[in-house]
């Protein structure tokens, strides 16, 4: 015999003892539990205490579809604090004292004059009013999200990895005035149509309509007011006339607000009939009919968007009483333990279009990452092929929040003499982000029943709520300020999850 024979011989039996050898190894080291039939279909038995003959032990895998809303408090669209004179196209000239003058009863078919040398003083009780937009999201409505599980264990206990992916929960709202409407009485297109079949368009107000009320530390919302054409004093116009589309839009000259017959940057009035300068002097102009103008936006749109995902990885051991000689041993508690990680990820995005914001926007994003650990207690009640479960959970959760904020105030801003529209507001942008720590608690509960398909596979719906404390959202910590935005102070608050989910358990 050659000696490349005996070398191929022997180099056969050494592998043959080693794959023994690991065999021998592998079977000494399984668990009771680790070999399978594959029978994944198999009808389920009853033993003879009506209890299903499932397996108790193995790898498992749970898959839950999860229907659940977020809650939260309600969100106010700008400062809550800040009230101001609102100028609607009803109130269509004041002054400084909140009055108005009417032609003189004596001679209807006069001009009418503005000036407090002729006619009728009459009081007008100016609206003070807070944010228009009083609900502005994020609102608790269902979104769809993924809940996974999976694990190893035995009669005893084991192991336990659970990822949760969603929900996430999109909304958005759009507010404001209403344009593009043809063939209407008055405008051919501007305005909002009335309820009344052929009466002219509701007049839209040429500030803005939706009112987002901001700090004005700075003084930059002083503008000149062109609300009124004033050769007509009640505003109503002609066919020819400035209002007569719709809109109040003036007739090109600063309103004269103090009735001392000059109108702002325009000029003065000195010859009769009164009601439009005539003479354009090198004068300062008349920084009294100046006006503090509303922060208002013809278009609002609001965008929101809530994220929740998170892992957690439990021991978790298992007390049961159906090794008792008894019947009807059929309940099992299970004590849990481990660590947690949740993030909950707040978007909410703000646009604007026309009014006195003239194209504003800002984009806020919070992130709460919460992260400790995790105790758990849960029941289960056996009953044939149903089987219910109670499961609690707590975490001590270590909250650390990521805070950014970025957009840009009068984008469309252009300069110059322009009425209607502050003075001071020039485009400018801006860019903020912060980190905040904090301690949030967490508290889960879950209600579940399942039905047992086969030996292996079983159905399963239930519910869940989930509250969270010292949680941070990006719409209720919105600085509302025009010297550059930012974040509110003592803005935590608690919300609460809760849905439905369904799914299934399967048993290798």
């Amino acid at each position: 015999m050659s000696a490349l024979r005996h070398t191929k011989l022997l180099a056969a039996w050494a592998a043959c003892w080693s794959l023994a050898s690991l065999a021998v190894a592998q079977v000494e080291h399984c668990p009771p539990c680790c070999e399978h039939d594959f029978q994944w279909f198999e009808p389920v038995a009853l033993d003879l205490d009506c209890q299903p003959d499932t397996p108790d032990c193995g790898l498992f895998f749970h898959y839950d579809k999860l229907y659940w809303a977020i809650g939260g408090e309600q969100s106010l669209l700008g400062d809550s604090n800040m009230y101001q004179d609102i100028i609607t196209p009803y109130v269509l000239q004041q002054t400084g004292n909140g009055t108005i003058v009417i032609p003189d009863p004596d001679d209807p078919a006069g001009d009418p004059t503005i000036g407090p040398q002729a006619g009728e003083e009459v009081i007008i009780n100016v609206a003070m009013v807070g944010p228009s937009i009083r609900d502005a999201g994020p609102r608790a409505e269902f979104g769809w999200g993924d809940r996974y599980e999976l694990g190893f264990g035995d009669r005893e206990g084991g192991w336990m990895m659970g990822i949760l992916d969603g929900p996430d929960q999109t909304q958005s709202f759009t507010f404001g005035d209403y344009t593009g409407v043809e063939e209407t009485l008055a405008g051919g297109g501007l305005g909002v149509p009335s309820i009344y079949p052929g009466a002219p368009n509701v007049l839209i107000n040429p500030l803005g309509g939706v009112f987002i009320p901001f700090q004005d530390s700075e003084g930059r919302m002083f503008g000149w007011l062109d609300l009124l054409e004033q050769s007509n004093l009640q505003g109503q116009g002609t066919a020819e006339g400035p209002v007569a589309n719709g809109v109040i839009g003036g007739d090109g000259t600063a309103d004269d607000l103090d009735h001392d017959f000059q109108y702002g940057p325009d000029g003065f009035d000195t010859e009769e009939p009164g009601g439009e300068p005539d003479v354009v002097a090198t004068l300062p102009p008349d920084f009294d009919d100046l006006y503090h103008l509303p922060t208002t936006a013809q278009f609002v749109d609001i965008r929101s968007h809530t994220q929740l995902d998170g892992i957690e990885i439990q021991r978790f051991h298992n007390l049961r009483n159906d090794h008792h000689m008894a019947k009807h041993q059929n309940n099992q508690l299970r004590l849990m333990y481990g660590v947690r990680y949740m993030r909950l990820r707040d978007q909410y995005d703000v646009s604007t279009l026309g009014g006195t914001l003239m194209n504003s926007f800002w984009y806020t994003q919070i992130d709460n990452n919460l992260v400790g650990p995790q105790i758990g207690l849960s029941w289960f009640h056996q009953k044939q092929k149903f089987r219910f479960e109670l499961n609690s959970r707590f975490m001590a959760a270590y909250n650390i929040g990521d805070w950014n904020q970025d957009g840009g105030l009068f984008t469309a801003a252009t300069g110059g003499t322009t009425y209607n529209k502050p003075l001071n507001a020039n485009p400018f942008f801006f860019a903020h982000s912060q980190q905040t720590e904090g301690f949030s608690p967490l508290a889960e509960l879950r209600a579940q029943l399942s039905y047992q398909v086969t030996t292996a596979i079983s159905a399963r719906l239930g519910y869940t709520g989930t509250y969270i404390g010292n949680i941070h959202r990006s719409s209720t910590s919105i600085r509302y300020s025009l010297d550059g935005m930012g974040f509110k102070e003592g803005t935590a608050e608690n919300i609460f999850i809760n849905g439905l989910n369904f799914g299934v358990d399967v048993v290798y």
